[in-house]
């Protein structure tokens, strides 16, 4: 019999067709070769013995010996030792035959789990009970969006084409490790459910000077601008409605850069939960983003998420005001467990890890540079931009949005930062793989993610920056521990929840 031998992987993962998205895959093809199973070296038999069996033979002829009572042939009266023992090397016939080996059986090969896309024929909707029920489970986010053009410098290809290159940028952002894992799969991979090229009909709020949240997301004559129709009844549903029935996850709104009253950056209305993320009835949190939606604005029975599209700058900025909304979800406290562990990775606590007199680095005054002198890549000490600091072994979390490791001041991440390195454990957060189980660290400069700052495809606002420090967010397959030590969760998740 031969085996199949497999040096790395014993079963290749085998990805449904239906499941495959158009960005960023890679077929991963494991070779095999087979072997025969081991012999006994070439040698001859010990002595006696049949190979593999352990049974006596008779002495010269590799053959068992015969059952003849016990008799050796040709022997009429065969010698017997005092007290009727056997001579030497005499094989009795109440003597126990050794045991046959069990043969060696292969363990049965196991299939993988299925994937797990979300959303999916059980569910659809922002926080549904499913979606934390099957949290780890999930082996891929495909949410749903409804693109609306409101900038009249745009036509309705190019406002698509750009929200397309957009939705890219997500996409990489979400490859756990991608940075070193050619390999690491896309696990935020947006899906584009409607689109509704409006750009003379921007909603404004009832002075006129802001961005009209209760007109877009309620008002039925603009639901019939948009024109989206429930596929089974053709009712015209309101972007509440196609929130509330899992039509759409997300809302992205493409306004001109100059606009005052235009939706600002990554806006979020969150279910609430608590210790145990369980949702807590009829709470929502309106600041679940970069700023606030105003009270009652928004009251639809889901979360709902807003993005703004600025298509005369480059995608990384939406990569940046993506990124802030996940920073305010985070401080909000909207699920705990995020926040517990996800606020040392963006050194929101810093206060309490160094005894800074503020909380994180965004107190830095932009006027004022620099905040941060790097004595080393771990000594810190403040500029004039920050109250006096004195931080000897900085590095245990990674950054945030406008503070990259090595940053001196807001948005210190487009140039060379006067060739700053600093020591961060962003690639290891939450491993525990350094000294005394403490994450292990590794040096971070502009030269880390300068490629990805430099492609047009994420350039602009830091965009390599928000892609790397993303792609150390603990995500799909990560082997991170939690503050309790148990596996840390997939984070990516917890932004529909």
């Amino acid at each position: 019999m031969q085996v199949a031998l497999c040096p790395h992987r014993e079963i290749p993962l085998i990805t449904p067709k239906s499941s495959l998205s158009t960005l960023g895959f890679a077929c991963i093809l494991v070779a095999c070769s087979s072997a025969e199973p081991a012999g006994n070296g070439g040698g001859n038999p010990g002595a006696g013995e049949m190979p593999g069996t352990g049974t006596m033979l008779m002495p010269g002829t590799g053959m068992e010996p015969p059952m003849t009572g016990g008799m050796n042939p040709g022997t009429e009266n065969p010698p017997v030792m005092p007290g009727g023992e056997l001579m030497p090397g005499e094989v009795g016939l109440d003597m126990p035959m050794p045991m046959m080996p069990e043969p060696t059986t292969m363990p049965e090969p196991t299939e993988p789990p299925p994937p797990v896309v979300w959303p999916n024929p059980e569910s659809t909707t922002n926080s549904d009970p499913w979606i934390p029920e099957n949290h780890d489970r999930i082996t891929k986010l495909e949410p749903k969006v409804l693109l609306v053009n409101f900038d009249e410098g745009e036509t309705g290809e190019s406002a698509q084409a750009f929200a397309q290159t957009v939705a890219r940028a997500f996409a990489e952002a979400s490859r756990y490790h991608g940075f070193s894992d050619a390999a690491a799969p896309v696990f935020l991979d947006y899906k584009f459910a409607h689109f509704a090229n409006l750009p003379n009909n921007k909603t404004r709020n009832a002075n006129g000077n802001g961005f009209g949240f209760n007109a877009f997301v309620h008002s039925e004559a603009f639901a019939q601008l948009v024109n989206f129709r429930h596929p089974e009844t053709n009712e015209v549903l309101t972007v509440c409605e196609m929130f509330e029935q899992g039509f759409i996850n997300e809302a992205w709104v493409a306004e001109p850069n100059d606009d005052g009253a235009k939706l600002y950056e990554y806006l979020g209305r969150a279910q609430v939960y608590d210790d145990s993320m369980q949702p807590i009835a009829g709470q929502f949190d309106n600041c679940a983003g970069n700023g606030c939606i105003p009270n009652n604005q928004v009251t639809c029975g889901v979360s709902v998420r807003l993005m703004e599209l600025n298509a005369s700058r480059g995608p990384g900025c939406a990569t940046h005001a993506q990124g802030h909304g996940i920073e305010g979800f985070v401080r909000r406290n909207v699920v705990p467990y995020l926040t517990d562990n996800a606020r040392r990775f963006f050194n929101f606590n810093i206060n309490q890890s160094y005894g800074t007199p503020f909380n994180d680095f965004y107190a830095c005054d932009a006027n004022n540079p620099p905040c941060i002198n790097y004595v080393t890549p771990t000594h810190l000490t403040n500029g004039p931009g920050l109250p006096a600091f004195d931080i000897p072994a900085f590095g245990g979390g990674c950054g945030n949005v406008h503070f990259a490791p090595h940053s001196r001041f807001d948005y210190d991440y487009e140039r060379q930062s006067a060739g700053v390195t600093a020591e961060t454990s962003c690639e290891h957060y939450g491993l525990g793989d350094g000294e005394n189980g403490q994450d292990a660290r590794n040096l971070v400069s502009y030269e880390t993610y300068r490629v990805n700052n430099q492609n047009q495809a994420y350039n602009d606002c830091g965009g390599g920056w928000s892609i790397y420090m993303r792609q150390n967010f603990p995500g799909y397959q990560n082997a991170a521990k939690d503050v309790q030590g148990a596996a840390m969760k997939n984070w990516w998740p917890f932004l529909y929840y």
